[in-house]
């Protein structure tokens, strides 16, 4: 009876010893703690030796782990997470605490301002357009007071258009950039007739880009 007894007890713990090796887990009881050494990022924790398995949690960059054996040829390490076993790639365990990161900081770049254009005045020939010229400049309209404006282009880096009649076909006096101020003397809906507080120019800015 007790030697029955002793050979079910050798063929069970040979079956566990084979079964083991069929999966490539590599037997031995080992207890050691071993730190997350990754790039800064998270290690995550599988259940089973597999990047497709699923994610139990992840791991923290220097946090400590109970390592309980290997897999797949030691690129897989069996590990203690929360009262369970999971997997983690053992290329990202270290023995000892890995010291901290410094963050490389990155180098300022100095924008490269872009060069005042000045552009070059084109002499306005009356044409198909000269009548709906006319009727944006009597629809104008005159103000009792005077107030400042300022530009305000639609991108950084960008200027508004200075222009001698309000249309934008009309040439361009000058390019206005961000925060060039000028004062109104008349206007409508789209146009606002301004004087040129720097140079004395006399011209037109869309209202939609100076207010």
């Amino acid at each position: 009876m007790k030697k029955a007894c002793f050979l079910l007890i050798l063929c069970l713990c040979l079956g566990l010893v084979l079964g083991a090796a069929a999966e490539g887990y590599i037997p031995g009881v080992i207890h050691v703690y071993m730190y997350v050494r990754t790039n800064g990022g998270h290690l995550n924790v599988r259940s089973w030796p597999s990047t497709s398995a699923d994610i139990l949690g992840t791991l923290s960059y220097g946090q400590q782990i109970l390592v309980s054996g290997y897999a797949e040829n030691r690129t897989w390490a069996q590990v203690v997470y929360n009262g369970d076993v999971g997997y983690v790639l053992a290329r990202y365990l270290s023995e000892s605490r890995p010291g901290r990161i410094t963050p490389t900081p990155r180098p300022y770049v100095t924008p490269t301002l872009r060069p005042y254009v000045t552009p070059t005045p084109v002499p306005y020939t009356p044409g198909d357009n000269y009548t709906a010229l006319n009727q944006q400049f009597a629809r104008m309209t005159r103000l009792d007071y005077s107030y400042t404006i300022a530009t305000h282009p639609a991108r950084i880096g960008g200027f508004v258009n200075l222009r001698w009649a309000p249309s934008t076909e009309a040439a361009v006096i000058r390019y206005c950039y961000e925060g060039e101020q000028f004062t109104v003397i008349c206007m409508n809906d789209t146009w606002a007739q301004v004087w040129d507080n720097t140079t004395g120019h006399v011209g037109f800015l869309m209202r939609t880009y100076a207010y």
